[in-house]
């Protein structure tokens, strides 16, 4: 999934269930312009559902954080 954000370009490059050493994991990688994100979790603990309303949460708040720079 591939989001524009003010200068930014976020590629989502997946979603990974019961990869994470953690009940939830949002890893970020910068690649200069692009911004690289996976989510990782726990499935007995998040439908994945519940992980792609986060992911889509997240964007907002980044769309809504690059709208106000202007």
């Amino acid at each position: 999934l591939h989001t524009q954000v003010g200068n930014f370009s976020l590629e989502s490059s997946g979603f990974c269930p019961d990869e994470a050493k953690f009940d939830l994991l949002l890893d970020i990688e910068n690649h200069g312009s692009r911004l690289d994100l996976t989510f990782s979790y726990k499935t007995a603990l998040f439908k994945p559902a519940t992980i792609r309303r986060m992911h889509d949460a997240y964007l907002n708040i980044c769309q809504a954080i690059a709208d106000n720079l202007k």
